[in-house]
C-alpha cells in the first residue's frame, strides 16, 4: 500500500487545524517526517501548538512546583516555555518524535504506569544517540496523539506505550 506524500501545511493554515489534522491519524502511521516535513519550521509549529495547549509544559517537564527543586519565578518559566523552540530543543523534539515514531507499534490503549518520562527519554537517548530533556519527551508524545498523564508530585508522566519500546533497537526491531 503505497501513501500519497503529504504536503507541508499552507502558511495561513492556524497551528489548531494543523494540530486537528495530525492527531486525527493513527500513531502508528505517524512518522515525523510525514508530519513536519523535512524543514525545521514545521517542527516549531508542532511544538508551539503543544506549547499553547500545555501551559505547564517546560523543558524540564511539566509544572514548576518549588519541591521539584526547581525555584522559578513566573516570567522564568515562560523564558524557558518560550526556548522550546530554540534550536538545540528542536533537534531534542525531533529525535524523540524520531523514537516515538520507531516505538508506536508497542502503543496501547491502557497508560503504562509502570515507566515514567524520564525512563523513556533515556530510551530515546539511546536509541537516537543525543540528549533529550523530559519536557521536549513529552512534547513529542503529545504531537504524535500518545496519551499522557502527569506522575503525581513529579515534573515526569506516564504514556501509553508498552514495555517491549524498552529494548527498542530500530535496526533490528523489539529485542
Amino acid at each position: 500500500m503505497t501513501r500519497a506524500k503529504q504536503t507541508p501545511p499552507a502558511l495561513t493554515e492556524s497551528l489548531t487545524e494543523l494540530r486537528a489534522k495530525v492527531l486525527r491519524q493513527p500513531i502508528r502511521a505517524l512518522h515525523t517526517a510525514a508530519i513536519w516535513g523535512a524543514g525545521r519550521d514545521n517542527a516549531v509549529d508542532a511544538i508551539a501548538t503543544v506549547r499553547q495547549d500545555y501551559p505547564d509544559l517546560h523543558p524540564g517537564g511539566i509544572g514548576h512546583d518549588p519541591s521539584y527543586g526547581w525555584n522559578w519565578e513566573p516570567h522564568q518559566l515562560g523564558r524557558e516555555r518560550d526556548g522550546m523552540t530554540g534550536r538545540g530543543l528542536v533537534a531534542a523534539f525531533e529525535r524523540a518524535a524520531r523514537f516515538l515514531s520507531y516505538a508506536s507499534p508497542f502503543a496501547q490503549a491502557a497508560i503504562n504506569r509502570e515507566r515514567t518520562s524520564h525512563s523513556w527519554k533515556s530510551a530515546a537517548e539511546r536509541v537516537t544517540g543525543g540528549n533529550v530533556p523530559n519536557g521536549m519527551f513529552l512534547v513529542a508524545a503529545y504531537a504524535l496523539g500518545f496519551r499522557v498523564r502527569q506522575a503525581p508530585g513529579t515534573p515526569y508522566a506516564f504514556i501509553n506505550l508498552g514495555e517491549g519500546a524498552v529494548d527498542l533497537d530500530p535496526q533490528r526491531g523489539a529485542a
